[in-house]
């Protein structure tokens, strides 16, 4: 059986989707985690601040292991690399709304590692936890993406100057 365009569209299609799933779930866990501790832990988000009221569920409200964010980060360089090596023409505003949920694990990452440090170093006055590490796997499979974005805009180019 032969790889038609069409097969390699569903599979781009289907790969880009799970990527979008799988970048958005530190943002989602970040939400949660921010919204939960304002919620049950006396709007307590960080390990420096007090409680401002009484605390249902006592700071962190979860923790989240670098682990977990590491791996979200390198199951997304890799669905990066395929969804932008099987992205045809037309496919780029498809690659272009992947940039947002890859921006929020970014900033997910840093945050996490800095309200809910990890295993963390001390820089002055604050602890940053191992969880910054998924940042910069998650900057290059935003790289991928726009590479991939630009790539499938050449070709959109190509094709209308031949049409």
């Amino acid at each position: 059986m032969s790889d038609s365009p069409a097969r390699a569209r569903s599979v781009h299609s289907v790969l880009s989707t799970i990527l979008a799933i799988v970048a958005i779930v530190p943002p989602a866990a970040l939400v949660v985690f921010l919204v939960g501790s304002l919620i049950f832990s006396g709007g307590q988000v960080s390990a420096s601040m007090d409680t401002k009221w009484d605390a249902v569920w006592p700071y962190p409200l979860f923790a989240v292991p670098t682990i977990v964010l590491v791996v979200l980060a390198a199951v997304s360089v890799l669905l990066a690399l395929i969804v932008a090596v099987t992205a045809r023409a037309g496919d780029e505003t498809g690659l272009r709304g992947l940039v947002g949920p890859l921006v929020g694990a970014i900033i997910a990452a840093i945050l996490f590692a800095v309200l809910i440090p990890d295993g963390g170093t001390r820089e002055g006055d604050i602890t940053v936890g191992g969880q910054w590490i998924a940042a910069p796997i998650s900057a290059v499979a935003l790289a991928v993406v726009l590479l991939g974005a630009a790539a499938a805009a050449a070709k959109s180019r190509a094709r209308e100057r031949t049409a």
